[in-house]
């Protein structure tokens, strides 16, 4: 993920371009272009690497994370130790850490600069603020409660025109939900035209009401949140059917006309 300052056009051409890489650790990489070079290359080099396992030896992979696009010098983090790390990337520090779950967090995404929401295999979305950190609230639980059965969360998309939807994909299942975080414990409205698994989910940048999944049906889809949804559910609005499932989906926050997927080997740019 590269540093939301470019995606924010608040970044000079002359500036240096700042990546994000996870895996064992948040890896910070510095992109410099070198116009003095004969070829005009760009200089990429590793700048930081945030490592807060308490062995040296060991460390609990990284599930996800998120570079927080109203306050960059934030990054969030979620493993499937439980726990979600918030990082203050311009010190290399973690300015919070916290168990978030009581199993392994799946996802992680901010919704205000001291806001954000994660997805645990637990089943449940929670929201934490760091302006509270001994509190959570729970806004949304899956499976039979009396059952004590619960479906894992793997994905979750904050809207960001319109903060209070947020949308979470469950594992193996051909279902979105989007969730009111004024209206806690039961969906909106449920998404469920797909014919399998759904694997990305991504709101429109420019749109409040339009959000975008993919999954193993080989399907891209475009939908149209209506106020209210009718009996019968919500149809999508646009859909395009690759050649094999689709595995990852991003949608471009500088040209909102632009989605791009990826299936198989190949990338594709779908123009919306």
């Amino acid at each position: 993920m590269f540093n939301p300052t470019h995606h924010n056009n608040n970044a000079s051409a002359t500036d240096p371009l700042f990546l994000a890489s996870s895996g064992d650790y948040i890896r910070i990489w510095e992109i410099q272009h070198n116009s003095n070079s004969s070829n005009g290359c760009s200089s990429i080099t590793q700048k930081s690497v945030l490592d807060n396992s308490k062995c040296s030896e060991l460390c609990s992979p990284l599930t996800s994370f998120d570079w927080n696009p109203m306050e960059p010098r934030r990054i969030g983090t979620s493993s499937i130790d439980t726990t979600c790390t918030v990082w203050d990337v311009e010190r290399g520090i973690v300015e919070m850490q916290l168990i978030a779950h009581d199993k392994e967090v799946h996802d992680i995404a901010w919704g205000e600069s001291s806001v954000f929401a994660s997805a645990s295999a637990d089943g449940s979305v929670r929201i934490f603020d760091l302006r509270d950190k001994e509190h959570s609230t729970i806004i949304y639980e899956s499976g039979d409660s009396s059952l004590s059965q619960s479906t894992p969360l793997l994905r979750l998309a904050w809207n960001k025109q319109d903060l209070r939807y947020i949308a979470a994909t469950l594992m193996d299942s051909s279902r979105i939900v989007v969730l009111d975080i004024r209206f806690p414990v039961m969906p909106v409205m449920e998404l469920s035209r797909h014919r399998g698994s759904v694997n990305a989910i991504a709101w429109a940048p420019q749109s409040s009401r339009h959000i975008c999944s993919a999954g193993d049906d080989s399907q891209a889809l475009i939908w149209e949140l209506p106020a209210v949804a009718g009996p019968s559910g919500v149809d999508p609005v646009l859909a395009y059917t690759a050649e094999s499932e689709i595995n990852q989906m991003q949608w471009s926050p500088l040209q909102p006309d632009w989605i791009a997927i990826a299936f198989a080997s190949k990338l594709q740019l779908l123009k919306v």
